[in-house]
């Protein structure tokens, strides 16, 4: 299905109400059926969290402000300054680890933790000396504001929109009501959600792919990712994918990169592999202690930050 099969808002009602057989609203209101697609959307999003964004500050200060961003940060995943990712922590947490923390160490540090205050303020710590710039990338609320706007979830869950508007129609009160019908809705709505379950987890093992507002997959940034969507300059250079050489034959298990990894996934036919267990590597070496054998196909994901 193609990014452009996804539905404006007007279509994904119009969907709703042939299956509660009012074409013309006698029963239902636009706005009340416009408030369910809302409503589902930011369901499924929540669950999966499909969507996402990003965000660039530069300051000095160790506590920003986030007013330049439309949506409240449902949390904070990924956030770097300067190139550097930051932890995040805690108010509390920190508080364990040092003691007057707010106080602690001089302007001229790397901060290393992030944390919230509320849904537009974060504070770094320890608090900067210089200028810098922060990306900060996560998951959004997307809200239909316009009947001409399209949804910003995939389009391939869109068909289970209908059952979740026919659901919670039949079961406000008012003539049209019918508990009966709303249950079986329900249950029609709850099996879409597995089956998406079931495609997002298949087809997109470990969240390595989402969707962004723009329409385009792309690479998660443990990865991937360039810097056409806001986020940093160098993250093709500092991650990449490639095919460790050696022969694959059920006797070799050691294998060259191209460069030495600060951090290495390894990948055996699809399939994670535990370092310490599956492999150890120094340098540009691995050791596989799971041989691969003919056939098989070993993918390493290396960062070198």
């Amino acid at each position: 299905m193609a990014f452009n099969d996804r539905w404006t808002l007007s279509e994904l009602r119009t969907s709703a109400r042939r299956v509660l057989a009012d074409p013309n609203g006698r029963f239902w209101s636009d706005v009340e059926l416009s408030n369910y697609v809302n409503e589902w959307q930011c369901n499924l999003q929540d669950q999966f969290e499909f969507t996402w964004n990003t965000a660039t500050l530069t300051s000095s200060l160790s506590t920003h402000t986030l007013s330049n961003i439309a949506t409240d940060l449902m949390r904070l995943d990924a956030v770097y300054w300067n190139e550097y990712r930051l932890n995040g922590r805690t108010k509390q947490n920190l508080e364990d680890i040092v003691r007057e923390w707010r106080a602690a160490l001089s302007g001229s540090s790397k901060p290393r933790a992030i944390y919230q205050n509320d849904p537009r303020t974060f504070s770094i710590w320890p608090p900067p000396g210089t200028a810098g710039t922060i990306v900060l990338e996560y998951p959004i609320e997307p809200v239909f504001n316009h009947d001409t706007d399209v949804m910003s979830i995939p389009a391939w869950t869109k068909y289970n929109c209908k059952d979740y508007v026919a659901y919670k129609a039949y079961l406000r009160e008012g003539p049209a009501n019918s508990p009966t019908k709303a249950m079986r809705y329900k249950q029609r709505w709850e099996a879409g959600v597995k089956r998406i379950r079931t495609i997002w987890d298949n087809y997109f093992p470990g969240k390595a792919l989402r969707l962004q507002p723009a329409s385009s997959y792309e690479y998660d940034i443990l990865f991937a990712r360039g810097s056409t969507d806001g986020a940093r300059n160098d993250d093709m250079a500092l991650f990449f994918e490639e095919t460790p050489s050696g022969s694959v034959n059920g006797i070799n298990g050691t294998f060259t990169l191209t460069a030495a990894p600060t951090e290495l996934i390894l990948l055996l036919n699809g399939l994670t592999l535990t370092q310490g267990v599956d492999y150890t590597y120094t340098g540009y070496t691995v050791t596989m202690t799971t041989i691969p054998q003919t056939g098989d196909l070993l993918r390493a994901y290396i960062y070198r930050g």
